[in-house]
């Protein structure tokens, strides 16, 4: 019997172990740590394997040898020094071959390159708020935007209450406390998009803080940069030795044509990507914590006021239709004026709502 039972849970693990990572709703690793810490972690999970197939097939083999019998007696033991010696001494060999890579492991994220790219990371209730200070764009309520290869430091902390931000293919998080910075380090082997999460319990509506970790090719992130109407410094990308010159703009010239309502069409295609899932598909909201905006006096009332709303975001208590709602909204700033000018015009034009189109100058003018 126990060797049926060794033999079956071997064949498992060592089918188990052959599978890819994503055939068994795991992580597929994104940097270098992540393939460390996977590494340590897998030999904790051998180790233990060992020691628990181990245990189990002693614990049944002394069962079943020495049950008791009817007339028996039993042996006394007072002692075996060789096998205390042995159950101590193979712990320890065990626990120093655990003791060695998680060593090694620490070291190496301790001991961080020089930077690509530094980020600031900012947990509000309940979104992340990306800073690129060496670009000259921030982004709130939006994924992380990165170019694959290259070194990214990130500085982590809190505007409001303690939040964790995780990315599980990067390998590790990091808490977000408000009045202190936690730094970090990584870079992203190739080009892909990870999930992540707030892995701190931070108020309500915790479960919606998630983020992603968008890598691109470096050609494309410069692209998505510019886009922002940002920057790449002189020292970006420059060779060892190599003296940096002047920032190289990346932002165009804004276009002095004048700005036109958009099409309700896009409007909608805006909404459905970034409101919807609070405010509904149908613009109904959720009871208690999204107010409508089907009817709603916001999107009936004043354009400024809306607007403002949108880029700025709104939290505490209020009342909408007679009810009251005590959700958050966090700030749709990284939108284009034109994204916002067209998600506007769709609320204020859809559900029955009176309220009017509103223009990208109008958006600009509040920015």
């Amino acid at each position: 019997m126990p060797r049926n039972l060794v033999a079956g849970v071997s064949a498992l693990a060592a089918m188990l172990a052959a599978l890819p990572a994503h055939a068994v709703g795991g992580v597929v690793n994104a940097t270098p740590i992540a393939d460390r810490v996977d590494g340590v972690y897998n030999l904790i999970f051998w180790f233990t394997t060992v020691i628990f197939i181990g245990v189990w097939v002693a614990m049944a083999f002394v069962l079943v040898k020495f049950r008791a019998r009817e007339g028996g007696k039993a042996q006394q033991i007072h002692g075996n020094t060789a096998l205390e010696i042995i159950w101590t001494v193979i712990p320890a060999i065990i626990l120093i071959a655990i003791a060695i890579p998680t060593y090694k492991t620490m070291k190496y994220v301790e001991n961080a390159p020089k930077p690509d790219l530094t980020i600031q990371v900012v947990g509000h209730q309940w979104f992340w708020e990306y800073k690129y200070p060496d670009n000259k764009v921030a982004v709130s309520n939006a994924d992380l935007v990165i170019p694959a290869n290259k070194v990214v430091k990130v500085l982590v902390s809190s505007a409001d209450v303690v939040h964790n931000w995780g990315v599980s293919a990067l390998g590790f998080s990091l808490d977000a406390i408000p009045g202190h910075i936690n730094e970090g380090w990584f870079y992203v082997k190739e080009p892909g998009e990870h999930e992540g999460f707030c892995r701190q319990l931070c108020g309500t509506l915790h479960a919606k803080m998630t983020t992603k970790v968008i890598a691109l090719p470096d050609a494309e992130w410069q692209a998505w940069i510019k886009e922002k109407g940002g920057v790449i410094p002189a020292t970006y990308n420059l060779a060892e030795g190599e003296k940096p010159t002047e920032k190289i703009p990346l932002a165009e010239a804004p276009s002095q044509a004048p700005s036109v309502a958009p099409k309700k069409a896009d409007g909608a295609a805006v909404y459905q990507a970034n409101c919807a899932s609070c405010h509904q598909a149908n613009g109904e909201g959720m009871p208690g914590v999204f107010p409508p905006l089907a009817g709603g006096e916001i999107p009936n009332g004043d354009a400024t006021e809306h607007i403002k709303t949108v880029l700025k975001g709104k939290s505490g208590p209020i009342t909408v239709l007679g009810k009251q709602y005590n959700g958050a909204m966090p700030p749709f700033s990284q939108l284009s004026d034109e994204e916002i000018a067209a998600v506007i015009t769709y609320e204020r034009t859809t559900w029955g709502n009176k309220g009017g189109a509103v223009t990208p100058d109008q958006v600009k003018a509040l920015r």
